[in-house]
């Protein structure tokens, strides 16, 4: 790295308030010149602290976009929590780090590497009273991406068998309700989750749909899982073809789908083509 450019990158982390990762990117040989074409692949191997990586990732693509190369980058383009409002969209790392309890729960997981049911309940609630400060509106899309942020910024979590995702979007959907009511909340959109959802068995079924895409390494949880989710995936079933059915339910790719099948036998008259290929004839 000559001095120029080392020089440039020293500032660019100052302004990100990130002048700890100089080290590691430039053992890394990341240069300032590069920043425009890391990934996340590239940062998650240069930066090992995850809490400073998720901050390092959010800042650096929002410098890619103010520079006019953000779209030519090799960065994932879906980093950033799309929420729909007037306050900018915050990654889950820099909520917790707002607030002296979320530093604290960071502070404790990195000498634990493990969070208890009351920590967990503290996530939760620290993100919600974020979006509810800055009156923001959810979409039923963005709890999955809260959730994949969570498990970013506490790994164990991703084998934990009570999904977040479930608590986060009740919570959320019981503080719509509530300010609603009291007439401090604008009108819903149509895409609203609250304006569309009837009741707790809406917000499982969700939960459940999101977990079950995700790579869990119980097999027993997800068998468990798959009874629950039995009326979702049929009133899939009758909604999609083929194709997007799987695609929504990709747990029937697996190589142990087999034990599945006899928990879905309307499965096999709705699909038969699609169960053919994915078990052969």
């Amino acid at each position: 790295m000559d001095k120029n450019d080392e020089l440039q990158l020293q500032s660019l982390l100052v302004s990100f308030g990130l002048p700890e990762v100089f080290e590691e990117l430039n053992r890394k040989g990341v240069t300032f010149k590069s920043l425009k074409f890391l990934t996340a692949d590239d940062i998650r191997d240069a930066i090992g602290n995850i809490g400073i990586r998720a901050e390092f990732r959010y800042k650096l693509l929002g410098w890619q976009k103010s520079q006019n190369f953000g779209e030519d980058s090799g960065e994932e383009q879906d980093q950033e929590i799309p929420i729909a409002g007037a306050a900018k969209p915050k990654l889950v790392a820099d909520i917790l780090k707002g607030y002296p309890r979320g530093r604290f729960l960071l502070e404790q997981y990195n000498l634990k590497n493990t969070l208890t049911t009351d920590q967990r309940d503290q996530i939760i609630n620290i993100i919600i009273e974020d979006i509810s400060a800055r009156k923001q509106t959810l979409k039923t899309t963005d709890f999955a991406d809260i959730v994949d942020q969570i498990v970013e910024v506490f790994p164990s979590e991703k084998n934990w068998r009570k999904h977040p995702a479930g608590k986060l979007y009740w919570k959320y959907a019981n503080l719509r309700s509530k300010l609603l009511k009291r007439g401090r909340s604008g009108p819903l959109q149509e895409s609203d989750p609250v304006s569309q959802t009837s009741g707790f068995a809406d917000i499982t079924s969700f939960a459940l749909k999101a977990e079950l895409k995700r790579e869990i390494s119980d097999w027993l949880s997800v068998c468990q899982k798959w009874r629950e989710s039995h009326a979702q995936r049929k009133k899939d079933i009758e909604l999609l073809d083929g194709p997007q059915f799987l695609k929504k339910w990709p747990k029937y790719g697996d190589c142990r789908a087999p034990d599945l099948i006899p928990r879905t036998t309307f499965t096999l008259f709705y699909l038969p083509q699609s169960c053919q290929i994915i078990h052969g004839p």
